[in-house]
């Protein structure tokens, strides 16, 4: 249950579109290198998502980043078009079966669906090319702190959760 949350917090920060330090949406039509693009998930707008990812430069900068993507994030009503495309499967003018995108690792969660969204799809590249979405751990807790205490006279068990995190 706290994955999920987790997960949750992480994909509101992407469907929240917040403005950066810039005062800028993350996303956007005509800063951050024009990336944002409502079409739907098709060869053509991955297409020009790498093409707006190698093209995207450094913040206050002209020096081309040259990123590529890594993942694509997508709802759970997206993940059969998403597989298709990374994964291949036979096009129906070709007798191949060819994966058109094959870099991409697919990842697809349905509390994107929950969180209102059955359309939106995004493009990650590796965090070790530049910084993503963070998700931070008190003292490096990763899995949730779990305290019992019984009630011998009462026959009781009292459970306590918790996980602090941080997603920006």
């Amino acid at each position: 249950a706290m994955r999920r949350k987790i997960n949750r917090d992480a994909y509101s920060i992407l469907l929240d579109n917040n403005a950066l330090s810039d005062g800028i949406a993350l996303f956007h039509g005509t800063s951050h290198g024009a990336n944002l693009d409502g079409t739907a998930l098709a060869e053509g707008a991955l297409d020009t998502g790498f093409t707006v990812m190698a093209t995207q430069s450094g913040t206050a900068s002209t020096t081309v980043l040259g990123l590529t993507p890594r993942y694509l994030i997508v709802p759970a009503a997206l993940r059969p078009t998403a597989m298709r495309l990374a994964n291949g499967g036979v096009v129906p003018t070709t007798t191949t079966n060819v994966p058109l995108y094959g870099s991409l690792e697919v990842i697809s969660d349905g509390q994107i669906d929950a969180l209102g969204s059955a359309t939106n799809w995004w493009l990650a590249a590796d965090s070790g090319m530049v910084d993503t979405v963070e998700i931070s751990f008190l003292q490096g807790e990763r899995n949730p702190v779990v305290e019992r205490e019984d009630g011998f006279s009462t026959d009781t068990i009292k459970a306590k959760i918790r996980q602090t995190y941080g997603i920006k």
